[in-house]
């Protein structure tokens, strides 16, 4: 009877043991394929390019690049084969001729095939087709289009700062901002929508969609508008009705919406460090918390992902103290974050070198950025090949 018990108390244990086993398994399994980053890592290739191409990446399409710089024409207009880059034409003059710009600035809907630019502050808009020749449409073939008018642009962001802009459709746009005074000229603090659409020369706020500090008196309308909330990306997902606001200024944010009459609605906070700030001793500058993050110093869209590239450093105070980051300008990185449209997080891309402005391929197949070659003293346009995204990583991601 004793040997019997002892035999049945040996055999309970056991059972314990193995069921404590494979319950602490299962745990580890489940922490393992939820809290653990999908960390992919890419090395670099530098494309093989003309002299004359000086600009960094501004949008890439097809086979074809748009890349912006500080020479006179403004952007260049290239062609991608394999890992050579090789320039076609170039447009954008500075100037104040009727299709030249003081601040040019440029903007692209591959899902519209349009191909917009104009000045910083958006008060002179052409579009053209994306052509399916080498070259660009000449400056006669553009089309000029109305944003707002006179007074709507005296009140507007359109006129006074560098206001964010994506394309709706081929007539209508949502931009950052709106207006913060009356017809009087007083400042009103009822004008805190993040968003406004234009159409047809008609700027009407984007309901549903407010700044997070909504309701704050003590900052002025205006500094909101033109200090801190409009250096943000705006992107539309092609062929989609979703829309993304990413932070790249101050504060690390993304949220994500879709538009119904006119209103944000499904709006996902996915990221929520939103900007820290008060006014100098001038009372009409913000003067940011340099504890904070920075935003973003870089985004990008394509029909499946968002991609940000995260600053290195943990906030604004230690960023102004650096000199430098691996031998780069401060505002380089080496690490891309990806969400999908969800605002689940999907992978993390760790660069071999640090980089600045980047575009990914429609496919999401390559990362083009600019960089600099340190040994050799000279910058150019990488390219990081990425592997295709397994669908069992990305659920493991959720």
């Amino acid at each position: 009877m004793l040997k019997t018990g002892v035999l049945r108390m040996k055999r309970n244990l056991y059972v314990c043991f193995v069921m404590g086993l494979f319950l602490l398994v299962t745990f580890n399994a489940c922490t393992s394929s939820t809290g653990k980053e999908n960390v992919v890592k890419l090395n670099h290739v530098f494309l093989l390019q003309d002299s004359s191409i000086l600009g960094v990446p501004w949008f890439v399409f097809d086979d074809k690049m748009v890349l912006g710089g500080s020479r006179n024409p403004v952007y260049e207009y290239c062609k991608l084969a394999g890992d050579s880059l090789v320039e076609l034409d170039d447009f954008a003059y500075r100037g104040n001729g009727p299709y030249e710009f003081r601040f040019p600035d440029c903007y692209v809907s591959v899902e519209n095939r349009r191909m917009y630019v104009g000045n910083w502050n958006n008060d002179k808009m052409f579009v053209m087709e994306i052509p399916a020749a080498d070259t660009l449409p000449g400056q006669t073939d553009w089309k000029r289009i109305e944003l707002a008018d006179r007074h709507q642009e005296a009140n507007h962001v359109l006129s006074g700062s560098h206001a964010t802009w994506c394309a709706i459709d081929d007539s209508t746009y949502l931009v950052t901002g709106g207006e913060s005074s009356n017809a009087l000229g007083e400042q009103y603090t009822g004008y805190e929508n993040f968003l406004s659409i234009v159409s047809q020369g008609e700027i009407r706020p984007l309901e549903g969609l407010t700044y997070p500090d909504s309701g704050r008196i003590d900052v002025p309308i205006f500094v909101k508008r033109l200090q801190v909330y409009n250096y943000v990306n705006l992107f539309k997902r092609p062929m989609e009705n979703q829309y993304a606001l990413v932070g790249t200024n101050m504060g690390r944010y993304l949220i994500l919406f879709k538009i119904v009459d006119g209103k944000a609605e499904q709006v996902k906070v996915v990221l929520d460090d939103f900007p820290q700030y008060g006014l100098d001793e001038s009372g009409v500058n913000c003067q940011y918390d340099v504890s904070q993050q920075e935003g973003f110093s870089c985004a990008y869209a394509t029909s499946q992902y968002l991609y940000l590239l995260e600053p290195p450093f943990s906030s604004l105070g230690e960023r102004r103290a650096a000199k430098d980051y691996k031998g780069y300008p401060t505002d380089y990185s080496d690490r891309i974050v990806v969400y999908d449209w969800e605002g689940v997080r999907a992978a993390v891309y760790e660069l071999d070198v640090p980089v600045n402005n980047f575009v990914v391929s429609d496919d999401g197949s390559c990362i083009y950025a600019s960089c600099a070659d340190l040994e050799n003293l000279r910058e150019g346009v990488v390219k990081f090949a990425v592997p295709v995204m397994d669908n069992e990583v990305k659920a493991a991601m959720r």
